[in-house]
């Protein structure tokens, strides 16, 4: 099954739908008779800035992060942030969030995913890691698709991967 198949319509082939770029009005008149719209609008699409840890240690995992990524620390607890260009990391407490959203923690866990950044010198960096006592879980290794990379643990046991294009 194509990718597309749960997308569409089962009774329109793909070649019905057509998509409309920003600079085009859904009114034309110059639509095609027949042709429904695309429902893909440019300027509505999501733009991804960061994401935020929730942690029972807001300081500590801050200033992790911000040795890790050579950034600073902006806050305190129960929230503060560390931003690298073109995104926003920040750090939650675990009561901030269940007095927002009680019951919100209860079936949370760490270690579910992996955060990336792309960064120059996967060696280097490396290097400074073990000099400050950081625990690598994998020394810088070339993958097949182009990247070399260095995996480490956070203080709440997510995972980071420091990694740069080869």
């Amino acid at each position: 099954m194509d990718p597309w198949s749960r997308r569409r319509s089962p009774s329109l082939p793909l070649s019905h739908f057509k998509i409309i770029s920003a600079a085009t009005s859904r009114d034309s008149p110059s639509q095609e008779p027949g042709v429904r719209p695309s429902t893909y609008d440019a300027p509505m699409q999501p733009h991804f800035t960061g994401t935020s840890l929730i942690t029972d240690d807001v300081p500590a995992l801050a200033a992790f992060y911000a040795a890790v990524l050579d950034a600073e620390v902006e806050g305190s607890d129960p929230f503060a942030r560390v931003m690298v260009p073109g995104a926003v990391l920040s750090f939650f407490s675990i009561q901030g969030m269940e007095s927002m959203v009680p019951g919100s923690m209860s079936a949370a866990a760490s270690g579910g995913f992996t955060l990336e950044f792309q960064i120059t010198d996967v060696d280097a960096r490396h290097e400074r890691l073990l000099a400050r006592g950081v625990e690598i879980l994998k020394p810088p290794t070339t993958q097949p698709w182009g990247r070399r990379s260095v995996w480490l643990r956070d203080p709440d046991g997510n995972i980071v991967n420091l990694y740069q294009e080869t």
